[in-house]
């Protein structure tokens, strides 16, 4: 197509790993093991 436009090619960001709970703290309770991210982290991924 002659009118396709050119877009910005976007940055490779390598995805963020899950924060979790150390395995000696998740053995004694049943809380969830991944953390979720920071709101800093969060951004970063959505991007």
């Amino acid at each position: 197509m002659e009118t396709e436009e050119k877009k910005p090619k976007k940055e490779k960001i390598p995805r963020q790993p899950m924060p979790e709970q150390a395995p000696g703290i998740r053995v004694k309770n049943f809380d969830e093991v991944p953390l979720g991210y920071s709101e800093e982290t969060a951004v970063l991924e959505a991007k």
